[in-house]
């Protein structure tokens, strides 16, 4: 509900770990530790907010130079507009910027480990300026009437499937993880991506950590859950 919304996330406990290589794929990998909740990082319950539906990333094919589908999906949550202001709105994004300061005053601290190159400790300025950051809610300068906008992974995993959880606003499971097999273990096809359409949905985003490849430095949220109201077409 609203209150646990307008609640201040305890970053207290919570740590950026060392820089390793990312055993799943490129560039290196630095987890997000909560010492009170070893494997959940930081979680984040959003308001209801605008979100552009499930989409599937692309890359481009090197041999062919054309845009393909990765089988990973994401989602694009967009926050009110400055001309429509909302305290509630206000308030998740200023959690998310205070994750986002988290990781940065790391990797300050341990600039070394992260740009070897440079002489002397980065401000979060400097960093910014760079273009190195992303995954942060994104004000367009060329677009002030649009509200902020910030790519939200929905993890599938190899072994697990789909982590991703939908529910209508009654409670009412319309995806859960336990729906991708039948009762024999038999995969059934289930996914969260019909059930996640261009729409108002209420978050809920975890924080795993932070990828760095290219020198770009990638902070990691991911939908862990979302409500979906009844007043959505689906």
């Amino acid at each position: 509900d609203d209150d646990d919304v307008a609640k201040e996330a305890d970053l207290s406990a919570v740590a950026l770990g060392k820089l390793k290589p990312n055993k799943s794929g490129p560039g290196n990998v630095a987890n997000l530790i909560n010492k009170n909740f070893p494997r959940e990082g930081v979680i984040l319950m959003g308001p209801e907010m605008w979100c552009w539906g499930a989409q599937e990333e692309k890359e481009k094919d090197k041999k062919t130079d054309q845009l393909k589908g990765t089988g990973k999906y994401s989602v694009a949550l967009q926050l009110p507009s400055n001309k429509y202001p909302n305290e509630l709105s206000a308030h998740f994004k200023t959690q998310i910027q205070r994750v986002t300061d988290l990781v940065l005053d790391a990797i300050i601290s341990n600039y070394t480990d992260w740009f070897p190159n440079l002489s002397e400790p980065p401000t979060k300025h400097t960093l910014i300026s760079m273009d190195v950051v992303s995954n942060t809610f994104y004000q367009n300068p060329k677009n002030l009437d649009s509200g902020p906008t910030m790519k939200v992974k929905l993890p599938f995993y190899d072994r697990d499937g789909w982590q991703t959880e939908v529910y209508d606003e009654e409670g009412k499971p319309l995806f859960e993880r336990t729906d991708q097999n039948d009762a024999n273990g038999e995969p059934t096809g289930a996914s969260p991506i019909p059930h996640i359409p261009s729409g108002m949905i209420r978050p809920l985003i975890r924080c795993s950590g932070v990828w760095f490849v290219n020198k770009k430095i990638s902070i990691c949220w991911a939908m862990t859950q979302c409500v979906v109201p009844k007043k959505v077409d689906r």
